[in-house]
């Protein structure tokens, strides 16, 4: 996952939306988004390769993503456990999982490649990387993530946010934003950049722009998400080739379950 726009508690008519942008290889088997067969309270799409996932929501309000993550020293690469297994299990309420994501307790999430990592609920997110030990929480507000950490800003990140901001801002009816979501997300063209883009890297137009076009690597599936104040849910997937041709298009409608007083987490998770 490359890009993840969310907003919550911004627009009047849906307190939670979420557009993103999945980056990978494109020879990695993946399933489309759909309920899983073994979990029906998760709607995700699914790694085949290590059986995880990059964003996911469950019917109980439980929202998670991941972006992987580099810096000077720390490497964007597969670490010994899969990032995409650390989604999966804290969507299915994984006790140890969620006790330490929830608690921001990002120092004892060892063994993972680079990541920025998103997860809460529906009206309260965890951001949280490895790469820096940065950790913060989103009761109201916009966030832009992609493959470097949030205190920094490529134009992807920092363009985006503006871009994402205003199509929120025409208060659009449903299908009017669903639409204008995925044109967002389909954009190949670069984003501005300005002298302060110093941590730009010219060769690699991936920072700049939302939608990456490329024979072995590039978006290969763009997400976008709607809650509505009585909690029903669209959820939206387009899967693009190499050819940047979309092939695939998943929607599940469903509406939120009330969460219990006493949500109590799970043992492992297979």
């Amino acid at each position: 996952m490359c890009f993840i726009a969310v907003a919550v508690a911004v627009h009047p008519c849906f307190p939670f939306v979420v557009a993103a942008n999945r980056d990978e290889i494109f020879g990695r088997p993946a399933a489309p988004l759909g309920f899983w067969e073994t979990h029906p309270q998760l709607a995700a799409g699914r790694d085949l390769f290590a059986g995880g996932t990059w964003l996911g929501l469950t019917r109980e309000g439980r929202f998670a993503a991941l972006t992987n993550c580099r810096t000077e020293k720390v490497s964007p690469k597969p670490g010994g456990q899969s990032r995409g297994v650390l989604v999966r299990d804290y969507l299915l309420n994984h006790l140890e999982t969620r006790t330490v994501i929830d608690a921001g307790s990002i120092e004892t999430l060892l063994g993972y490649g680079g990541f920025n990592l998103v997860a809460g609920t529906t009206s309260e997110l965890n951001l949280l990387c490895n790469a820096t030990g940065f950790s913060s929480v989103c009761s109201q507000g916009l966030m832009t993530l992609s493959n470097t950490p949030p205190q920094n800003q490529w134009p992807k990140t920092r363009q985006g946010k503006i871009e994402f901001s205003r199509i929120l801002e025409q208060n659009a009816d449903h299908g009017t934003l669903v639409a204008r979501l995925f044109d967002f997300l389909r954009d190949p063209r670069p984003l501005a950049t300005g002298l302060e883009d110093s941590i730009v890297d010219s060769k690699e137009s991936h920072q700049q722009v939302l939608f990456v076009e490329g024979a072995a690597y590039g978006t290969r599936a763009s997400s976008v998400i709607l809650i509505d104040r009585r909690g029903r849910v669209t959820f939206q997937e387009r899967s693009f080739d190499s050819g940047a041709d979309c092939f695939d298009e998943s929607a599940l409608e469903f509406s939120l379950k009330p969460r219990p007083r006493h949500n109590t987490p799970v043992g492992p998770v297979n």
